[in-house]
């Protein structure tokens, strides 16, 4: 059986970068289409990960919602020090799944803020789920 490492962090900033809505875009009948990309950046002097979203939904090919968010994790000196070898930092596959899961659900609840104050039917878009561990399916080392 496999042991986990345990990492230690801490969500430490959250920001918009962009926002907007197209509220006479937005179809509530209508399938909606949806563009999520994301990736991600480390600071390893300040032991930061910065994970970079954007997202995209469209309803018949007309844009209705843009984001552009940034989500900081900090990690502890410890466990920094455990994931870094040499030159090299190892990010466990399970320890960048549980921070996109985070940072997602971050995000749901700044796009819930901001479209349920909006009177109109895009109040009603509910973000799809997303298995992001579909598209993280292993570990990532970076060079420093």
């Amino acid at each position: 059986m496999k042991k986990e490492l345990a990492i230690e962090f801490a969500l430490v900033k959250i920001s918009t970068e962009e926002f907007a809505t197209f509220e006479e875009n937005f179809q509530l009948d209508k399938e909606v289409g949806n563009n999520f990309d994301f990736g991600f950046s480390i600071n390893s002097k300040e032991r930061l990960i910065l994970w970079n979203f954007k997202l995209e939904n469209s309803s018949d090919d007309k844009l209705f919602l843009k984001g552009v968010f940034h989500i900081t994790f900090m990690i502890s000196p410890d466990s920094w020090k455990k994931i870094q070898k040499k030159n090299k930092i190892n990010f466990p596959k399970d320890f960048l799944i549980h921070c996109a899961v985070l940072s997602i659900g971050t995000i749901r609840g700044i796009l819930h803020e901001k479209v349920s104050k909006i009177n109109s039917p895009l109040s009603q878009f509910i973000l799809p789920l997303f298995n992001i561990s579909d598209v993280i399916e292993e570990d990532v080392t970076v060079d420093l």
